[in-house]
């Protein structure tokens, strides 16, 4: 009897995955739910492979308030969440669950980044996971937190008319120092993700708001190791060098494999020809901005001034049909006391905040070189 009931219980297992297979083969997943708020990931971010959803790690396990260490090599990383502990071994590409090996490989590398299988992380940290085909949604709850039954959670979020004002881009350089805080906090309270490009030799210093930022799903950018001018564009060689530590030094602390770049006091005049090919030899992307806020040249008593500066050059963008606005920010003082005040005029007016997304990416160079 006892036989019978095992064998009966390992075809009962088997079904279940076999159909979630079919499902994932033939559903389209667009969005993934956290209790009643859809979460935020960019176009392309959630992908199917082997008949698994997976998505972002370092994003998802942010929403989920789990706690990501990785080895000081940067070649194990350890998830812990309700008293249970996913652990993934980059050497041997090995996902252990309370020490035990999971042969379905949940935890890879896709595209260069590291991803996990929603499935397998919601229901290992003590989530259901529902499928909601009406809205193409999966769906994490659990007993803890209230939240809507998934017919009340489906009408709440039934699609609505897509903005057809331009994609703006918050984006902000020269950190990383307590001012990332601050602005993250921010945007954090307006629901929305910036992009921020650091220096390597400011990471070095706050390398732990290195790791918080791209916990919290911000995209990361690079931009350079000294910020110094001089020894920056000395050669391509010593351009394309400090490219290269700041992408090591970002990728030991976040597992991400980053390819935007932007140049200190931007591309142009500064990039020569040699240093965009080196860009594109070495798989670089990078980006310069449609906005200038001029933050930097003022007081935080004169804060209203850089507002007033990102609406006049968001509406002359506007007016030059640009669909993309990269808007250039900094990580200071009156930067964080001005940016509620920009996002709050740029949500009002309708415009759609993300952050940079390597897999949608959008020329925006003044080299105004499309290779990059």
């Amino acid at each position: 009897m006892r036989k019978l009931f095992s064998m009966l219980l390992l075809l009962f297992i088997i079904s279940i995955f076999i159909s979630f297979k079919a499902f994932a083969a033939e559903q389209p997943v667009k969005s993934i739910a956290l209790h009643d708020e859809v979460l935020s990931f960019d176009e392309g971010e959630v992908l199917l492979q082997d008949g698994q959803v997976f998505v972002p790690l370092v994003k998802i396990v942010s929403y989920l308030g789990a706690n990501l260490e990785f080895s000081e090599d940067g070649m194990t990383l350890a998830i812990t969440k309700n008293k249970s502990e996913l652990t993934y071994k980059h050497l041997t590409k090995t996902t252990l669950l309370n020490g035990k090996i999971v042969q379905s490989h949940p935890i890879r590398f896709i595209e260069r980044n590291l991803y996990v299988s929603i499935q397998f992380l919601g229901e290992a940290t003590g989530y259901k996971v529902d499928y909601l085909p009406s809205i193409q949604t999966m769906r994490l709850t659990n007993d803890v937190e209230k939240s809507l039954g998934n017919n009340a959670f489906i009408e709440k979020h039934k699609p609505n008319t897509v903005s057809t004002k331009p994609t703006v881009y918050l984006t902000f350089d020269d950190g990383p120092n307590k001012f990332t805080i601050e602005n993250m906090q921010t945007l954090s309270n307006y629901k929305i993700k910036g992009t921020f490009f650091f220096v390597g030799n400011q990471i070095k210093h706050y390398p732990e708001i290195v790791k918080k930022t791209a916990l919290e799903g911000h995209a990361l950018g690079l931009h350079s190791m000294t910020h110094n001018k001089e020894s920056l564009y000395a050669s391509s060689k010593a351009f394309i060098k400090e490219m290269n530590e700041v992408k090591a030094l970002t990728q030991k602390l976040t597992g991400q494999s980053i390819v935007i770049t932007r140049a200190p006091y931007g591309s142009y005049p500064n990039v020569t020809k040699e240093m965009a090919g080196e860009l594109v030899n070495t798989g670089y992307k990078l980006w310069d901005w449609d906005v200038d806020t001029l933050d930097w040249k003022y007081t935080e008593a004169e804060y209203k001034q850089i507002v007033a500066n990102v609406k006049a050059g968001v509406q002359k963008a506007v007016a030059a049909k640009d669909p993309h606005i990269v808007i250039l920010l900094h990580d200071r003082a009156q930067t964080a006391k001005a940016l509620p005040e920009i996002i709050a005029w740029l949500q009002k007016e309708g415009y759609t905040i993300l952050p940079y997304d390597r897999s949608d990416h959008i020329i925006q160079n003044f080299l105004k070189d499309k290779r990059l």
